[in-house]
């Protein structure tokens, strides 16, 4: 029974390893991946759901090599055997998958570091554009400004030649 556990869990293994392969695919190609709106957001949520859930797989492999695995070996030992050769077998395959398991948690954290480095270079681009877009703007104001005063100070009087008291 405890070799079908761990054969179950190196294919979760498997499983989220083939997942983030996908996710690292797409950060492959940067141009591909900041062109597309909701790409980024939505490898950014699956890296999350990932990084919730993998430590919690860790604690599960971790508290069956801690608990399961010495309760098992009591429970099918003999009293004159110390221990059980196949539970060594399952012990080191256990350990393996807990392995895997902190491989998968930092390629997550590695991943999820990128992404976040692709929404900083996105932002800081956005930024940059309306910065250029704001300082057409200013020349813009610059311009039509003063143009704008002196159309409105020469609108204020109905015979032009009384402005003369007004500038006085």
């Amino acid at each position: 029974m405890l070799y079908a556990i761990c054969a179950d869990w190196l294919i979760a293994c498997d499983y989220v390893k083939a997942r983030l392969g996908w996710i690292e695919w797409d950060l492959e190609m940067p141009h591909r991946f900041r062109s597309k709106g909701d790409s980024i957001d939505n490898s950014l949520s699956r890296l999350h759901t990932w990084r919730r859930v993998l430590p919690v797989y860790r604690e599960m492999v971790t508290e069956t090599l801690e608990q399961s695995l010495p309760a098992a070996g009591r429970l099918t030992s003999s009293p004159e055997l110390s221990t059980e050769p196949g539970l060594d077998d399952v012990r080191r395959d256990f350990q393996r998958v807990l392995n895997a398991l902190d491989e998968l948690l930092s390629r997550v954290d590695r991943s999820t570091a990128v992404v976040m480095a692709e929404i900083t270079i996105e932002d800081s681009r956005r930024q940059m554009q309306e910065n250029h877009n704001l300082a057409r703007l200013a020349w813009l104001a610059t311009t039509f400004l003063p143009l704008s005063y002196i159309t409105g100070l020469f609108s204020m009087q109905n015979d032009i030649a009384d402005i003369r008291k007004t500038f006085g």
